[in-house]
């Protein structure tokens, strides 16, 4: 029988009776209802209690930012405003924190403190940095990407439940590492079922081939398994242009149709004997195999073709990569993007990403993540995304072989590719 995920506040609740050994047993699709608490607001539990606000945290540049009364009150600390100086202060007995609004510069009992960010005004409501807070009163702050959670552990709960400081960071350090374990499980298994998916599905090559004839873009993907080279999947990209030059990768500014030797690097290139020469001295395997397909050094390709003129598409997608074993690996990263496509041309999307950077628990992870919308345009095989903040993406776009035509659901945008999950 499968269990439910675990949270990192319900762990730290079994570190109690059980001197912080966890026992973590997830399958896939636990972990792929998980993965989708990314999308939502983010908690924060002060002693594994979780606390409300008005106005929802946020994450700006790496830093949580949370309203800084709801936290002081959490923490009993006396909370003052300070109307005419911007200034929120919170006190206790033996501790004043004082910060101003767009100051980078706090108070703690009299001494100046730098900030990666400052307090800020967001929705009417005054939000401050959570970690620096809490540490500024002795407590733990961990992050739990997986619940998109933070847990604010006091000395006082310690102290009540006793437990050390070392009990807690081990009990949260063996969280993190099975959950990332499973996450690298999973997104092999999903690698691999996708892998396994298109060769099962019979298929034709979008066009015939022609090896004294090759024209325009062929693409094909092989599996990188540990990610360092392409983030888990590579995707082989070969543009056989007039005049026998070819291009290889992706085109910086489009689709194939923007691809310029003038100005792009592209190759002269010569077919004999089963291999493709370049002008530049590499040479690759390459054949047209027995289901039509072309082949270049193993890697079974296939024609982009043009996308058809006005396309609207509305879809939810997502791409997901990693290199390493975030939590395990140093210099890891793991990384999940959402794109949605309305027919109306309208788009949003955000990103993010979780990355290894130290042995230390409470340093050993750092988060970012990002939105963005806007409109979109799709004109031959090149899509243009048009931000709200005036930032302008042109990039490559196709829709893949096995995708439902009408309203794809596995679309290729640059390097990544987009694909409609089926939770």
């Amino acid at each position: 029988m499968n269990s439910q995920p675990l949270s990192l506040k319900q762990c730290l609740r079994i570190a109690i009776c059980f001197a912080a050994v966890i026992m973590i047993v997830l399958s896939v699709q636990q972990l792929k209802a998980s993965a989708q608490s990314t999308k939502s607001d983010i908690k924060v539990s002060l002693d594994t209690e979780e606390l409300t606000f008005e106005v929802p945290p946020m994450i700006k540049k790496g830093t949580t930012l949370v309203p800084f009364r709801a936290l002081f009150e959490a923490l009993d600390m006396e909370v003052r405003w300070d109307q005419a100086n911007n200034r929120v202060t919170g006190s206790n007995s033996s501790l004043t924190i004082s910060l101003t609004i767009g100051e980078k510069t706090a108070i703690v009992n009299g001494k100046a403190i730098t900030l990666l960010e400052p307090a800020q005004v967001v929705q009417g409501r005054t939000l401050v940095p959570l970690r620096f807070i809490s540490e500024s009163t002795g407590a733990l702050v961990f992050w739990d990407p997986y619940n998109y959670e933070v847990t604010v552990i006091t000395q006082a709960y310690l102290a009540a439940n006793q437990l050390t400081k070392e009990q807690v960071e081990n009990a949260v350090k063996e969280y993190l590492e099975e959950r990332a374990k499973e996450e690298e499980k999973k997104k092999k298994e999903e690698a691999k079922k996708k892998k396994d998916e298109q060769n099962a599905k019979p298929q034709e090559p979008s066009k015939p081939v022609d090896l004294n004839k090759l024209d325009g873009m062929y693409y094909g993907f092989r599996m990188d398994m540990d990610g360092y080279e392409c983030g888990g999947i590579c995707w082989d990209m070969y543009t056989f242009l007039a005049g026998n030059k070819i291009f290889l990768g992706v085109p910086e500014n489009g689709g194939p149709e923007t691809i310029d030797c003038k100005t792009d690097e592209c190759y002269s290139y010569t077919i004999s004997k089963g291999k493709l020469n370049l002008s530049n001295g590499d040479s690759y395997d390459i054949e047209k195999n027995s289901k039509g397909f072309l082949v270049i050094n193993g890697v079974q390709l296939d024609s982009v073709l043009p996308v058809k003129k006005g396309i609207k598409i509305d879809n939810d997608f997502v791409y997901m990569g990693f290199r390493g074993l975030v939590g395990i690996s140093p210099a890891s990263q793991s990384w999940t993007y959402y794109l949605t496509l309305n027919a109306d041309g309208t788009f949003e999307q955000s990103g993010f990403s979780l990355a290894s950077l130290g042995v230390d628990p409470k340093t050993n992870v750092a988060t970012s993540n990002e939105e963005e919308s806007g409109t979109y345009t799709i004109e031959n095989n090149t899509i243009t995304l048009r931000s709200d903040t005036g930032n302008v993406y042109k990039g490559l776009f196709f829709i893949h072989n096995t995708s439902l035509k009408d309203n794809p659901d596995d679309i290729q945008i640059g390097s990544r590719n987009y694909y409609v999950s089926y939770d």
